[in-house]
């Protein structure tokens, strides 16, 4: 469905994407969220932003925000998630979450007036496992489910992933060498298996 909320149908949402009603009107709104991704409250202090998405790198989903300075946000823990939100003729929205983002820690601008803002870049938590190496040989048993071992390697992060499980098992023991990436391994096990990479 167009809308996740189910509250319009897709032909409306059609409709008003591409203006039939008047004038397509697009706005954003952000959350702030913990380091395991619970809610803590909607935040008015992004005052811009912007996602890009690169399906060939190893980080596919990226972002740039400026965000006033109120000392209300944690940048080691705290993430931010960006919503698209199309207005209905109705007045209503339909909203699309633009992902979830871990925040670098940035410097702070001051403007002429006085105004304290920051320039953060932001990641895709997957960013935890392309940082996450392992230390010694990592190995997955022949029998194993791939998407077992998938969910293995994942479960160590904070952030969830889901996956359509499939029984599909390992014919061989896979391996590893020190110093990979869980990234790595983890786009390994969903390229065995026909599945996209992570994203």
């Amino acid at each position: 469905a167009l809308d996740p909320a189910g509250k319009y149908g897709d032909q409306a949402v059609r409709d008003a994407l591409s203006g039939r009603h008047g004038t397509r009107t697009m706005t954003y709104r952000y959350d702030r969220l913990s380091k395991d991704n619970t809610f803590i409250e909607p935040i008015d202090f992004v005052v811009k932003g912007s996602v890009s998405n690169n399906a060939l790198a190893d980080i596919k989903r990226t972002a740039k925000f400026t965000i006033l300075d109120r000392g209300s946000i944690n940048y080691l823990q705290d993430r931010i998630r960006p919503w698209a939100r199309l207005r209905m003729p109705d007045g209503g929205f339909v909203e699309w979450s633009l992902g979830v983002f871990i925040l670098s820690t940035p410097g702070r601008t001051l403007s002429e007036g006085g105004v304290v803002s920051r320039n953060v870049d932001a990641y895709d938590p997957l960013l935890a496992l392309q940082q996450d190496k392992v230390i010694d040989r990592y190995s997955i048993l022949e029998g194993t489910l791939y998407t077992d071992a998938i969910n293995d390697l994942a479960d160590d992060f904070t952030f969830a992933r889901s996956i359509t499980p499939s029984p599909l098992a390992l014919t061989v023991t896979m391996e590893w060498e020190p110093g990979t990436t869980k990234l790595r391994i983890l786009n390994d096990l969903l390229a065995a298996i026909n599945y996209q990479s992570a994203s």
